[in-house]
């Protein structure tokens, strides 16, 4: 099974337009302090622009170099796991004492803390372009969100869709917004 990421985006109302010609006209809003408890968290952008070349460390050679070093780390890991033949773990805020431990800590912070929360940008494109992702002000939060209906602040639907959403979810209409 692959772990999963669930996405939101932090986007003040006057600027949803441009969110929605981009994902469509249906959405579910949660409070901010509602996702922080389960785990969620803001994205670091990464800009990139063109004629990066002896530019600061940043943007897609950081990236390259970011994967690079996953890589040698993850066929080194591969490769240490192999050689002791059991599964590498330890509990959460336990100090690894071992190597094995250090690895499988260091891999963690690295692959779970870290790398899932990136993302790369071109800070050329105009921020109504199609494959500018900066403004969405992505929160990230790994694995699943579980929530019940008390727990949606807001529902945006497409016009005419509101009674569709109202006769299967009756307690949800005082939330409902039409776009």
């Amino acid at each position: 099974m692959w772990p999963t990421v669930t996405c939101f985006a932090d986007i003040p109302e006057k600027s949803l337009p441009i969110h929605l010609e981009k994902y469509g006209l249906f959405g579910i809003g949660f409070r901010r302090d509602f996702l922080i408890r389960q785990g969620a968290r803001p994205v670091t952008y990464v800009p990139m622009f063109s004629n990066e070349w002896m530019h600061a460390i940043g943007g897609r050679y950081m990236l390259e170099d970011i994967a690079a070093i996953h890589q040698g780390f993850d066929h080194y890991f591969v490769e240490k796991n192999a050689e002791t033949g059991k599964p590498m773990s330890r509990q959460i805020r336990e100090v690894p004492r071992t190597e094995e431990q250090v690895l499988r800590a260091v891999k963690t912070v690295f692959e779970l803390y870290f790398l899932v929360f990136l993302k790369p940008f071109n800070s050329e494109l105009p921020a109504d372009h199609i494959d500018n992702y900066y403004m969405e002000r992505e929160w990230r939060k790994y694995g699943y969100l579980k929530f019940n209906l008390a727990e949606i602040a807001h529902v945006w639907v497409a016009r005419g869709s509101r009674h569709a959403i109202e006769s299967g979810y009756p307690d949800l209409s005082d939330r409902i917004t039409e776009i």
